[in-house]
């Protein structure tokens, strides 16, 4: 701040301006040529002149006074003339503070600011904040409506979260082992049902006394399985149908299951006692071709052959290797008399066959 001071003088009823000459020089005007003591001789004038061209050049300073000195007021730099200044609230100073330490170096001014949040026509309530390091926290008065999007990082970009539909709010998601998708199946593919379940692998284990063991696939098929291998101990009780209601199977002291012998007798009628018809046929053979007994399939038990005449070979065709003599028998339980071939034993020895059996 820039300023100038003005000389006056008392003409012993007013103050009047002093006046200099065009080159500032003071203008003193002698009344009488003797000099009163301390008068302005030509030699002090100069002196004086000196002092007044000092006053002229002086200019103003602020100051403020921190209750026991007077100190410079500041401006900001030396090619900023801002006036610095604080902002206090009585007796307290206003602070500020770095805006970002990570980022910039940049203040800010510290301000309290109350959030506020309207509802209903005019009321407005204070917006509080909620503890998130505690459970079981009480429900703030008033809390700030916001409005969240969810998205998901694919690798790439970023896609909206999606729910189950649009009346089933319902966050889908998808179950995941590292980088293993956990999948889904239909409950049931064999009938018309669209539900489905999570796939899941559960490992069985028994308990045999005081270890555990895996339970242990069995497909049955094959004998002579191990006793090591570990299977899920079961009771199976056998039930038998009287034609209305299940009952228990019974068992002797011995623990051999009881069966009704003459009650499975009573089921059988006199046909089924008995064998079928009597079966009787003879053949002689007219070359040395192997040549079948029967062209057609014709079941057979109790067989009886008898060969006549000439030595026979008996087998399957193209293999006849078994060997009967005249007049020799040979016989079988149960055969399908048309997979029989016979054959001369000996070349244009025609022998006679003669079979007994009973049909099936």
């Amino acid at each position: 701040m820039s300023g100038h001071v003005e000389l006056w003088g008392w003409d012993t009823a007013a103050w009047q301006k002093v006046r200099t000459d065009p080159a500032g020089h003071l203008q003193v005007d002698t009344l009488s040529s003797a000099l009163p003591a301390g008068a302005a001789t030509s030699a002090n004038q100069a002196t004086i002149i000196g002092h007044i061209d000092t006053l002229e050049t002086i200019s103003g300073r602020c100051y403020g006074y921190d209750t026991a000195n007077w100190q410079y007021l500041q401006v900001e730099a030396a090619a900023l003339h801002n006036l610095r200044v604080k902002l206090y609230d009585g007796a307290n100073g206003i602070d500020s503070s770095i805006l970002n330490s990570d980022l910039t170096t940049e203040r800010g001014l510290i301000v309290k600011a109350i959030l506020m949040a309207k509802w209903g026509a005019n009321n407005f309530d204070n917006l509080y904040l909620r503890d998130v390091s505690i459970d079981a926290g009480a429900t703030p008065p008033s809390a700030l409506g916001v409005l969240t999007y969810l998205a998901g990082y694919n690798g790439a970009t970023w896609d909206r979260l999606r729910v189950e539909s649009n009346v089933a709010f319902n966050l889908r998601v998808k179950l995941y082992d590292g980088a293993n998708g956990i999948d889904s199946a239909p409950i049931n593919a064999g009938i018309a049902d669209t539900t489905r379940g999570l796939v899941t692998a559960t490992a069985l284990y028994g308990r045999s006394g005081a270890n555990w063991f895996p339970i242990e696939e069995d497909t049955g098929a094959a004998d002579a399985v191990g006793t090591t291998q570990a299977s899920i101990f079961t009771i199976s009780r056998l039930y038998g149908y009287n034609g209305t209601t299940w009952d228990r199977l019974r068992v002797d002291a011995s623990k051999n299951l009881k069966v009704n012998i003459a009650a499975v007798d009573a089921t059988h009628d006199t046909a089924d006692s008995f064998g079928g018809n009597v079966y009787s046929k003879t053949m002689t053979m007219a070359n040395n071709n192997a040549t079948r007994f029967e062209s057609a399939a014709i079941l057979l038990r109790d067989i009886v052959i008898i060969v006549q005449t000439h030595p026979m070979l008996l087998g399957e065709t193209g293999v006849e290797v078994y060997p009967v003599g005249a007049g020799e028998t040979v016989g079988f339980t149960k055969v399908d008399i048309s997979t029989l071939y016979f054959k001369n034993a000996g070349a244009d020895n025609n022998g006679v066959i003669t079979i007994l059996a009973t049909e099936e």
